[in-house]
């Protein structure tokens, strides 16, 4: 940033001070929502809608594991629930200190495109970012309705849990609690 300022005309760099400005103040509105959120267990990362604007089958495979977990008293994120009393403010804050807070992500698909989406997308690329400095985080795939080799590629070294086994769900919760 100094050098792009060093060799900018007067006018580029005010331009360039103005929108630093701004983005250091969503910044530091981001970190101040992300300080005073209370840390989560888990993460459910889904797709909520399908290409008819109707909740996809993601989102209803998600809540059952929600459902399994909470009742596990495991504080898990879930957007529907954890945002529903967020109506009216940006998200952005909210997830992004919950994906760095959770210990474990739960990554639900049943398609590869599903798996593809943006925010799903940038939901589990960012933590298995996190995941390279902190090696105590876990990511689960879990799939329904394909093959285990149409999950991303970047989840290949990850133990992945078909949701069409009968003992998926028993599973899942097993697992995330063995590893908190």
């Amino acid at each position: 940033f100094r050098k792009v300022l060093e060799y900018a005309d007067a006018g580029l760099r005010n331009i360039y001070i103005q929108l630093a400005e701004v983005i250091d103040g969503i910044q530091q509105r981001i970190l101040a929502i992300a300080v005073n959120e209370k840390p989560f267990d888990a993460f459910i990362c889904y797709k909520e809608t399908d290409e008819n604007g109707e909740r996809s089958s993601d989102a209803l495979l998600a809540e059952k594991i929600y459902s399994e977990l909470t009742a596990k008293n495991i504080k898990v994120f879930f957007a529907p629930v954890t945002l529903k009393d967020k109506l009216g403010t940006e998200f952005e804050p909210y997830i992004y200190s919950a994906i760095n807070s959770a210990q474990i992500m739960i990554c639900v698909g049943t398609s590869a495109e599903h798996f593809d989406s943006v925010w799903v997308r940038n939901e589990w690329s960012r933590f298995i970012e996190i995941m390279k400095k902190d090696k105590t985080k876990i990511l689960i795939p879990c799939y329904s309705g394909m093959t285990v080799n149409q999950l991303p590629v970047e989840f290949r070294g990850f133990q992945a849990q078909n949701l069409a086994d009968e003992n998926a769900l028993a599973n899942i919760v097993k697992s995330v609690q063995d590893i908190m």
